[in-house]
């Protein structure tokens, strides 16, 4: 949501370093999975959201989103979601005058399992000044955050994949028309290698 702030409150501060940022309203985004990481001995597989200005595409900033992808229940169950980037408690964006404030008001992450699995990672959008929209995202690959898995059976694809079809980002003005315009999504089709070398299996002697 855009909320004004009096003029009166730019007259009131210090004079500080701030830097104008140009965004692009809309862009084209890329998203992947990137990063992927099994624990074999807690039967955990985590693995990183990321998302970037597709190439050619100019800078952006992120409004109100929603991040939906699939996976697959019969080799990963139970997700759980932690930031890292575009969250209510990241580090505050800077205005003119120094003047601080968060971009994001509140996050939700949700899943069902029913049949295959659907996760929703929903973020939405608190405050914005124009020529100040923080964090950036231009053409290099910066991490959401990391979602989590209980391995059910690691050696079947967890058939991770965007669902472009409930997948979306508002632009910088949190405007729902246009949005910002999908570009290529990567999926995972593979739970990585353990990172730690597997305790052995303890086995029980009959007297």
């Amino acid at each position: 949501m855009w909320l004004s702030i009096p003029k009166i409150v730019f007259f009131l501060l210090l004079p500080a370093v701030s830097i104008w940022a140009q965004v692009t309203n809309p862009s084209t985004y890329d998203l992947q999975f990137a990063n992927g990481s099994y624990n074999c001995n807690t039967q955990q597989y985590c693995i990183d959201i990321q998302i970037k200005a597709a190439t050619g595409a100019g800078q952006f900033a992120l409004g109100t989103h929603t991040i939906v992808f699939n996976y697959s229940t019969a080799a990963i169950q139970s997700p759980t979601y932690q930031p890292i980037n575009f969250h209510p408690t990241a580090a505050p964006c800077i205005g003119p005058g120094g003047f601080q404030y968060q971009s994001f008001q509140s996050q939700g992450f949700s899943f069902s399992e029913i049949g295959s699995g659907l996760a929703n990672l929903t973020t939405n959008l608190n405050f914005y000044l124009p020529g100040f929209e923080c964090p950036i995202v231009a053409q290099d690959w910066i991490t959401m955050g990391t979602v989590c898995f209980s391995v059910v059976n690691a050696s079947l694809n967890p058939g991770l994949s965007f669902n472009t079809d409930l997948t979306a980002i508002n632009i910088s003005t949190n405007a729902p028309s246009p949005q910002h315009m999908q570009g290529t999504f990567t999926g995972n089709n593979i739970i990585t290698q353990p990172t730690n070398k597997c305790l052995p299996v303890e086995m029980t002697k009959t007297p």
